[in-house]
């Protein structure tokens, strides 16, 4: 299948996704997610990095990662909530470049790109006119689970007035002793559970995104 990046603001953001492998070892699993919020593509894409990545817990991977490891070595069930730092703020509206982590470092989180908007007429920068897609490509460098990598890439796609579309993609590669001696069982569980965890973390935030939208229109 021709995978179009037509209309992105940052196409090197969706190239780096799409690149099959790390290290010589393949992305085996992916899943995405859609949906949609009753905002604007600007409002959309703030809610996301304010909410969701600067927000009061983890995103879901890193937080199976914690649950995972706190069931494992504590025994029953973890916190619903594990505390984070940001470890470098970032640049720009979208930080990109930030870093966050979680118990003294042992886990991180990556934001690698961001896209921002399309250029106004008045910057001198030339542009179609069309609307734009805004674009955070991240991954989660230090892992402890059974696998090499993980990268994502969220889409705020503009569906017209005050309605964005947000495609929320994973891809895992198993570490290579898994995928030789296991073919990659290990990972296909993680991955099993990043995908329900990302799937129940997109519909709460498409609640209370629409909920505030509600709100705000209701003031108004």
């Amino acid at each position: 299948m021709k995978r179009s990046t037509d209309g992105d603001v940052s196409e090197t953001s969706v190239a780096q996704y799409h690149v099959a492998e790390v290290d010589g070892i393949p992305y085996s699993y992916e899943y995405t997610h859609d949906t949609t919020l009753p905002v604007g593509v600007d409002d959309a894409f703030d809610m996301w990095i304010n909410e969701v990545w600067v927000g009061v817990s983890l995103t879901c991977e890193v937080q199976c990662q914690l649950n995972l490891m706190c069931m494992m070595i504590q025994g029953g069930f973890p916190p619903s909530k594990v505390p984070f730092v940001l470890e470098k703020e970032g640049q720009g509206r979208g930080r990109e470049g930030s870093i966050r982590r979680a118990y003294y470092g042992l886990l991180r989180e990556e934001i690698l790109q961001v896209g921002s908007r399309q250029p106004s007429p008045s910057s001198g920068t030339k542009h179609d006119g069309k609307p734009r897609i805004r674009t955070v490509l991240y991954q989660a460098p230090t892992m402890p689970l059974p696998f090499h990598h993980y990268k994502g890439l969220v889409r705020f796609i503009p569906q017209g007035d005050d309605q964005t579309l947000i495609r929320w993609s994973g891809k895992l590669a198993p570490k290579r002793w898994d995928m030789t001696w296991f073919g990659g069982l290990f990972a296909s569980l993680v991955f099993v559970l990043f995908r329900f965890a990302v799937g129940q973390m997109v519909t709460g935030w498409t609640v209370h995104a629409t909920t505030l939208s509600n709100k705000a229109k209701k003031r108004h």
